[in-house]
């Protein structure tokens, strides 16, 4: 009787955990759901962080920018439809720039940083990100997916402009996504990449996240989770690590966070700067929380990602 029990219950465990991870995996990772469990202000925060949409994309400039946008797509490696905002300059250029989005938007999010690129003399590839957008996917690829669907519209791009000479940027899941990308074979069109708010791995921040939003510990309920993502989206949890792909990158990396990042913690910048090898630099600007670090850096943001860049990248900046 008592060895019945003990079997009753651990199957009870085993399926309450099951569920759990199930619940964790669709608020979480499944691209069709409401995210704003995930996204409301964290604890401690100064203002809000989520994009200042209004803000962000005010100005008669950007909007005339999004007139010029072209609509591209591409099959993806698993045969989805992935959808891209093509923008080219009116004069030609060589320089490229494909700016990644983050977690729950899409490539329309970018409106002052696609404006300075543009303004800087870049053509733009915007992607949508898989299950973002009007990209097809049943599911959020944490970077890891993402970072194949990043390298196929590197070699579509090279193929349609064979002297291309491409940065990649990349803010909060875009710019882990960025990371991993650099972590991956790739063409030498490719001159280097900045990330603004990555996170050293979507383990680490939905640990994190459940900590600090949920009150939960990573054990057992993100382990039921990654097995979970395994079944429904073929990846694990734990494989997306820009942590260990960055430490592998040739690119030059130029790495930014916002002193004030409460979502993705601004510890992950020097956890990731100290492990990249290749030529890098870093920015920490002073005040900003997730993804506001452009518009509370202004000018001197941009000064220092196209001193950066201007090494790398031909021509005058």
């Amino acid at each position: 009787m008592r060895r019945a029990a003990a079997c009753t219950a651990c199957i009870a465990a085993g399926a309450a955990c099951l569920l759990a991870g199930e619940y964790f995996f669709h608020i979480a990772l499944d691209a069709s759901t409401d995210k704003s469990a995930l996204l409301k202000p964290a604890p401690g925060a100064k203002k809000p962080e989520k994009r200042l949409g209004a803000k962000r994309n005010a100005g008669e400039a950007v909007r005339r920018l999004k007139e010029q946008y072209e609509d591209r797509e591409i099959l993806s490696f698993d045969r989805l439809r992935l959808h891209c905002y093509l923008c080219l300059q009116r004069e030609p250029s060589k320089k490229w720039v494909i700016l990644v989005h983050g977690y729950d938007d899409s490539g329309l999010w970018f409106g002052r940083e696609a404006l300075a690129f543009y303004q800087a003399g870049f053509n733009l590839l915007l992607p949508d990100a898989r299950g973002h957008g009007k990209s097809q996917g049943t599911y959020v690829g944490m970077g890891w997916h993402d970072r194949l669907d990043i390298k196929k519209w590197i070699c579509w791009l090279i193929k349609q402009y064979p002297e291309s000479e491409i940065v990649l940027y990349g803010v909060s899941m875009g710019a882990a996504s960025v990371m991993m990308a650099a972590g991956e074979e790739l063409p030498p069109n490719v001159k280097a990449a900045v990330e603004d708010c990555g996170y050293t791995s979507a383990w680490s921040v939905l640990s994190y996240q459940m900590k600090s939003q949920f009150h939960l510990p990573a054990f057992p309920f993100l382990y039921c989770a990654d097995l979970v993502a395994r079944i429904r989206a073929g990846y694990g949890i734990k494989d997306a690590d820009a942590l260990k792909c960055v430490a592998r990158t040739r690119l030059p990396v130029f790495f930014i966070h916002g002193t004030e990042d409460r979502f993705v913690p601004f510890k992950m910048m020097k956890e990731l700067y100290d492990a990249c090898k290749s030529q890098k630099e870093c920015l920490a600007v002073k005040g900003a929380a997730h993804v506001e670090a452009s518009l509370a850096g202004g000018d001197a943001y941009w000064k220092a990602v196209f001193r950066f860049l201007g090494r790398d990248v031909e021509g005058s900046l």
